[in-house]
C-alpha cells in the first residue's frame, strides 16, 4: 500500500537545504549552524511531515490490508567527531479513536545512532497496523489519524553537537475512506465446475412467478420471472458449501437483470451481503473474489428490465 522511497541523506545539497530550514530557530541561526552540528530527523521525500494517500479499505477487507510503513532516519548538519545517539518515541492522536491508535504503532528501533564522520543513521520504520481502521460501518470516514515520532535524549561526547528543536519529529497523517464491500466480479471462476443440484430447495420472493425448482430442473424452457420491480429468491443448498460463483441463464439479454446483489447465510437468518454487481447478457457468469462457505444463498435482481427472468441457475464449486 505504501511505497518506501529512497533517501538522499548523503547528498550534500539536500542536506544543506534541510539543515538551513532547521536553523531559523533562535538557537539554530546561521551563525550557530556554522559552529554547531545539529541533529535532526528526516522522513520520506526529505520532508518532516507526510500526508499519506487516503487509505481505502473495504468494510470487510481489513484482514488483507497491508501495514502502513513510514521510513525515516536521524541526520546531522555536518559530520561530528564522535557518535551521536538519539532516543525515539511515538505517539498518536486524532481520528476520534485515540484509544485504539496507541496499540497499532511499532517502532523498529528505540534509538538511532549517527556514526562519527557520517551524515545519517541507519533507517528506522514506523509501522502502523491497518486494524485501526476497523471502526463501525456507520462511521464511513473519520478525521485524520496523526502518528508522530519524536527524537530526544541526545547522547554524544562532542560539545558542538546539539539536537534540533525545530525538526526533531516526523508526523504521518492517515485519512481513511471506506468504500462499499464488494466480493463479486464478472466472469467464470477458474478450476470450477457446476455443483450437484439434487438436494436444492428454496423460496421465491414476493411477486415472483413460477416455482423455485424451475431454475434447477435442467430445462431452459421453464423459468421464474417478475415484471419491472426488483425481486429475489432464496436457495437452500442442502448443506454448507464453498461457492466460487454462479451462472444464470435467461430467455434473452432483454429479459436479464442489469445489476444484482448476492447474499449468503449459514442459517437462513443472519445474512451477509457480498455487494452489488453490474451484469449483462442472456447468459451471465459471476464469481466471488473470495470463496464463500454457506448453506443459503439469496439472489436479488436490483435493476430489472420490464420483465426479468431466470431459466437456469448453477453454482460453481472447485473442480474435483
Amino acid at each position: 500500500m505504501m511505497k518506501k522511497l529512497k533517501y538522499l541523506c548523503a547528498g550534500c545539497l539536500a542536506l544543506a537545504v534541510v539543515a538551513f530550514v532547521a536553523c531559523d530557530d533562535d538557537d539554530e541561526g546561521l551563525n550557530g549552524w556554522t559552529d554547531t552540528a545539529y541533529v535532526y530527523v528526516q522522513g520520506e521525500t526529505l520532508g518532516n511531515d507526510m500526508l499519506k494517500q487516503a487509505v481505502v479499505i473495504e468494510t470487510e477487507g481489513l484482514e488483507d490490508a497491508t501495514p502502513c510503513v513510514y521510513t525515516f532516519r536521524a541526520c546531522i548538519s555536518k559530520p561530528a567527531k564522535a557518535d551521536a545517539t538519539v532516543s525515539l518515541t511515538a505517539a498518536a492522536s486524532g481520528g476520534g479513536i485515540a484509544d485504539m491508535l496507541e496499540n497499532t504503532m511499532t517502532l523498529s528501533a528505540e534509538s538511532l545512532t549517527i556514526p562519527a564522520g557520517q551524515l545519517a543513521s541507519e533507517e528506522a520504520t514506523l509501522t502502523i497496523d491497518p486494524a485501526f481502521l476497523a471502526i463501525t460501518d456507520e462511521q464511513k470516514t473519520y478525521d485524520p489519524a496523526v502518528f508522530t515520532v519524536t527524537m530526544g535524549g541526545l547522547k554524544t561526547s562532542c560539545n558542538d553537537v546539539r539536537l534540533s528543536t525545530k525538526t526533531n519529529k516526523v508526523t504521518v497523517t492517515y485519512k481513511k475512506t471506506v468504500k462499499p464491500y464488494l466480493n463479486l466480479a464478472s466472469g467464470t471462476p477458474s478450476n470450477a465446475e457446476y455443483m450437484d443440484r439434487t438436494n436444492w430447495s428454496g423460496t421465491l420472493g414476493e411477486g415472483v412467478e413460477g416455482s423455485i425448482d424451475k431454475i434447477f430442473d435442467g430445462s431452459t424452457g421453464s423459468d421464474i420471472a417478475a415484471n419491472s420491480a426488483p425481486w429475489e429468491f432464496t436457495l437452500d443448498l442442502g448443506a454448507e458449501t464453498t461457492m466460487l460463483g454462479a451462472n444464470t441463464r435467461h430467455w434473452a439479454a432483454s429479459y436479464a437483470p442489469r445489476s444484482i446483489e448476492v447474499l449468503t447465510s449459514p442459517d437462513n437468518a443472519t445474512w451477509k451481503s457480498h455487494g452489488t454487481l453490474a451484469v449483462s447478457g442472456g447468459t451471465q457468469n459471476w464469481r466471488f473474489l473470495k470463496p464463500v462457505t454457506a448453506r443459503y444463498l439469496k439472489y436479488r435482481v436490483m435493476s430489472p428490465n420490464s420483465r426479468t427472468d431466470i431459466t437456469e441457475f448453477n453454482i460453481y464449486v472447485a473442480k474435483q
